[in-house]
């Protein structure tokens, strides 16, 4: 294998560690939270034209419900259908470590937390 950097069309979410970046598809990835100055609560995601990374652009779509609140080093994955991103615990700002569970439904061409 080998690395490559890839350029990505579209406002790219700001510099951030801490964050998880889930993969729904070969070529569809949603990243959440994560931390650069402040903790961030924040959901980009990231299409590919193919495998090799063609014709990537970022998107933040509007994301509607209640999200699990800003967060760094928590856990996600993706459920078995691919249509949606399962979020567990973390870091927040105000509570430290965290058990808030949620769910967002990845439903094209929006996205809705719930």
């Amino acid at each position: 294998g080998s690395w490559c950097r890839l350029s990505a069309a579209g406002t790219a979410p700001s510099a951030r560690a801490g964050h998880t970046l889930t993969s729904l598809s070969s070529c569809e990835f949603v990243l959440f939270g994560g931390f650069g100055e402040v903790a961030l609560g924040d959901v980009h995601v990231l299409r590919v034209g193919d495998t090799h990374g063609a014709g990537a652009t970022w998107v933040q779509p509007r994301v509607h419900g209640q999200p699990p609140g800003p967060r760094c080093a928590h856990a996600a994955v993706a459920t078995p259908d691919d249509m949606a991103v399962l979020v567990f615990g973390g870091y927040t700002p105000t509570h430290g470590a965290d058990a808030a569970l949620a769910l967002l439904e990845v439903a094209t061409p929006h996205v809705a937390a719930h």
